[in-house]
């Protein structure tokens, strides 16, 4: 299924982009306010992005194993509600600097 392979991409460029947007608002001066990624940052310091980045591989896997139309229909909400979240990352640091 077409659309299941853009979403899965989509799932893990937006992670990647995430990434970046998180390190350059830390970078402005903000702080990380989930507290998971939090705790993932300070006890794994430099390479805290690679659980998250291997989270965003395994949705996309589950996307392509299992492309129901519900499962298509939430990860296309997702892409639409975390790219407003990396949007908001670089509005921050754009906002500090």
């Amino acid at each position: 299924m077409v659309t299941a392979g853009v979403l899965a991409v989509l799932i893990v460029v937006i992670g990647i982009f995430d990434v970046i947007s998180t390190n350059v608002t830390l970078a402005a001066g903000n702080r990380e306010s989930n507290p998971l990624i939090l705790w993932v940052q300070i006890h794994m310091g430099y390479w805290w992005f690679i659980p998250k980045i291997l989270v965003h591989f395994l949705l996309a896997l589950v996307i392509l194993w299992l492309p129901t139309r519900r499962m298509i229909r939430s990860a296309r909400i997702g892409v639409v509600i975390y790219t407003l979240v990396v949007a908001h990352n670089f509005h921050l640091a754009a906002w500090v600097a």
